[in-house]
């Protein structure tokens, strides 16, 4: 039976993440995210250990935490720490994720008291790019912000019936649909991509795009003639092996990184997306800045379409909505916005006007969690029978 606190809580520890907590917190995840009783396979018990406990980018003194009730683990608060730079002054930043308790646990508190020990961490600030609403909230209950400014994603369509038939098609009733409906989509998409002034065209443009490797790809970053005054710190090491963890990522997409040149062969900027054909592919970072970033991406589109994308989607940057507008991207709102913490009033102002460079490869979002379903477990090898909750 739960002990109680002064307080009448139920009595909880929190300490760091463990090798030996790994079998517990993966079928903790199964639980909490997928509601399923489940032997935790190897794959999934290894992307704990790869995420949390072996990434070398990861800082030792900003562990991830579990949360534990009479030595059981029924809470875990993923970590992964980063460096940065503000204003040319080292920082480091940590990034929570996978904040989970057990469904069945009578600590309803946990999750706070795991959020509240990460925020008190020595971070310089915590920055979270993929916090459901419910999370952001109680974010700001301990004390953080949310950027509304960072609200929005924005959306460019290639082919709009392919697009639309594709959406509907991942509802099982609309197959059959999908099946026929698909050729004339295909007609109805050339001809809406070649009208002279339509939405949907996509023009070759001047220069070139070629595949880079990160070396390529820090050169370029390094370059660049305008610099937020919050940067992601990365050598040669840390975006080789982020570059890495993104392509790595499968489920999403085949990753794809480009670096733009101009007509005079110097380089301009760069960008990294996922490559669905046929499907929605997403964008995962754009460096561009001052009067090439347009050409940046122009290059990104027309690549996207190119390559049989139907449409194209990233996180909108303040700095680039103009860019964005004018190649007849639209938007949307995907949540209360990233959230942040910082005891420095600067950067948090910063991080709210926009001045940042932070991306998608610089947070969670390109974590394999967020591929990782349960169609996956038919085909993992693993012991014990698997049941799910009615």
């Amino acid at each position: 039976m739960a002990t109680q606190d002064a307080a009448g809580r139920t009595a909880t520890g929190i300490r760091e993440f463990r090798d030996e907590d790994v079998p517990a917190v993966a079928a903790l995840w199964l639980r909490a995210y997928h509601k399923a009783e489940v032997s935790p396979p190897a794959l999934l018990q290894d992307y704990f250990r790869d995420a949390f406990l072996r990434d070398p980018l990861n800082l030792p003194d900003l562990p991830s935490l579990v949360c534990t009730n009479g030595g059981k683990v029924i809470g875990f608060l993923g970590v992964l720490s980063r460096r940065a730079t503000f204003r040319g002054r080292p920082k480091r930043y940590a990034v929570p994720t996978q904040l989970m308790v057990d469904p069945t646990t009578e600590c309803g508190f946990a999750a706070i008291d795991l959020l509240k020990r990460f925020l008190a961490g020595p971070q310089d600030f915590s920055y979270a790019d993929g916090a459901q609403d419910n999370a952001a909230r109680l974010w700001q209950i301990l004390g953080g912000d949310v950027v509304p400014l960072l609200c929005l994603d924005w959306m460019r369509v290639f082919r709009p019936l392919r697009h639309r038939l594709t959406a509907t098609g991942k509802r099982v009733r609309f197959r059959s649909l999908l099946q026929v409906a698909q050729p004339l989509g295909w007609v109805v998409d050339a001809v809406a991509g070649r009208l002279p002034f339509g939405p949907y065209r996509v023009r070759q443009p001047a220069g070139s795009a070629t595949e880079a490797d990160a070396t390529t790809v820090l050169a370029c970053w390094d370059s660049l003639p305008r610099k937020s005054a919050l940067r992601p710190a990365y050598d040669a090491d840390s975006l080789s092996r982020l570059l890495g963890a993104a392509a790595a990522s499968t489920g999403l997409g085949r990753f794809r990184t480009a670096v733009v040149r101009d007509r005079d062969r110097r380089s301009v900027g760069w960008f990294a997306y996922y490559l669905n054909p046929g499907g929605l592919s997403r964008v995962v970072q754009v460096g561009a800045a001052g009067p090439t970033a347009g050409l940046v991406f122009d290059h990104l589109m027309f690549d996207a379409w190119a390559q049989g994308s139907a449409a194209l989607e990233g996180m909108a940057d303040p700095r680039h909505l103009r860019e964005l507008d004018d190649r007849h991207a639209r938007y949307r709102c995907c949540g209360l916005g990233v959230a942040v913490h910082s005891r420095d009033p600067d950067l948090l102002y910063a991080i709210h006007r926009g001045n940042s460079s932070l991306s998608r490869l610089d947070a969670e979002w390109c974590l394999p969690f967020v591929t990782f379903t349960l169609a996956k477990l038919d085909s993992c090898q693993h012991d014990g029978d698997r049941t799910a909750h009615p």
